[in-house]
């Protein structure tokens, strides 16, 4: 039986979603917490901005619930990044996440063919997943690694969390594509964790009904996030939490490719310059094609950043939170020659 305080929630859960719109929800039962999310538009909004196959656009859309998942909870400013390096033929997935729930993510080859997922991510000896969180006000990251276990996200995930932050999980991504329609058409994700002080008899519980998940109906007026949650939570007492919304941002921008072309020192700026040569890019992540003319960069600097940029040699890549995987192939702090 549902108390009064669920089935009030469950009518608002029922509301957001009529009215549109991806959501998760968090509960909480003792040493056990659950959350859940239906995110067919983030996963459509991350396909929709590159070439994809079919299979590309499942594993990339599980990718990113499971980011997502992560990241919810965590410190207000606090950024997540999963980075999944098989040896098949999508190679690298790459997936953030905000605490705020601000979300990207891209595949390095988005027109890969496969039969399964495992097979386009592709599991050998040299496969990982790395899991790396930021924030402003942290001296470094926090990275975590471990060896890519069977190819399917979600259990990787799991994998991840038992060995880096010694938390007991499970994870179920579903992404379905609609072949008629080209997209896809619906996806939605969930995760268990056991906080510290959990007994055998918890775990018993969320095994059962876990392996009753198939069997489980979403009851009428109860959106589907909360119904998941409350199925997972069944003789937990699990209670409502809060509730939050998962949308696609990127942060490319004009300020970040100037940044990007001062990193290149002075010889290449100044032939971009006294060339005229227009510089062009593609963002990896959303596809967004950007152009700036040698006046931009010129005008760039001259601005306080810019003479900034000059007179430290180089960007600093903390100071501008890029990530390490966007960093690799660009010169380390300090090499960029303005001598």
């Amino acid at each position: 039986r549902r108390s009064p305080g669920q089935v009030a929630r469950a009518g608002a859960g029922a509301a957001e979603e009529a009215a549109g719109g991806d959501l998760l929800v968090r509960y909480l039962g003792g040493t056990v917490s659950a959350r859940a999310l239906v995110a067919t538009d983030l996963v459509r909004k991350a396909c929709a901005n590159h070439k994809m196959s079919p299979i590309a656009s499942v594993a990339l859309g599980r990718a990113l619930m499971g980011t997502t998942l992560l990241a919810s909870g965590r410190d207000a400013g606090e950024k997540l990044q999963v980075r999944i390096a098989g040896g098949g033929p999508c190679g690298t997935i790459i997936t953030e996440a905000s605490s705020a729930l601000d979300c990207r993510g891209f595949v390095a080859e988005p027109e890969a063919e496969a039969a399964t997922v495992p097979e386009l991510v592709g599991v050998t000896e040299e496969s990982s997943l790395r899991v790396t969180r930021t924030h402003p006000f942290w001296k470094s990251p926090y990275s975590g690694t471990v060896q890519l276990k069977s190819g399917e996200i979600a259990e990787d995930i799991v994998h991840y969390l038992a060995t880096s932050e010694q938390t007991p999980a499970s994870m179920g991504l579903s992404v379905e594509w609609d072949a008629e329609a080209e997209e896809v058409k619906h996806a939605e994700g969930w995760l268990i964790t056991l906080l510290p002080g959990w007994d055998e008899g918890s775990v018993g519980v969320v095994e059962a009904n876990i392996n009753a998940f198939d069997r489980m109906e979403t009851p009428e007026g109860v959106g589907r996030p909360d119904a998941i949650c409350q199925h997972l939570m069944r003789e937990l007492d699990g209670e409502f939490q809060t509730t939050e919304s998962p949308h696609w941002r990127c942060t490319c921008s004009t300020e970040r490719l100037l940044t990007a072309v001062m990193m290149l020192g002075k010889t290449e700026v100044l032939r971009i310059l006294r060339e005229k040569e227009p510089l062009e890019a593609t963002c990896d992540w959303c596809g967004v094609h950007m152009s700036l003319t040698p006046d931009q960069v010129r005008a760039h600097m001259k601005s306080k950043v810019g003479r900034r940029e000059v007179a430290t040699r180089s960007s600093s890549p903390r100071g501008l939170k890029i990530e390490d995987e966007e960093l690799q192939d660009m010169p380390n702090a300090g090499t960029a020659d303005w001598s």
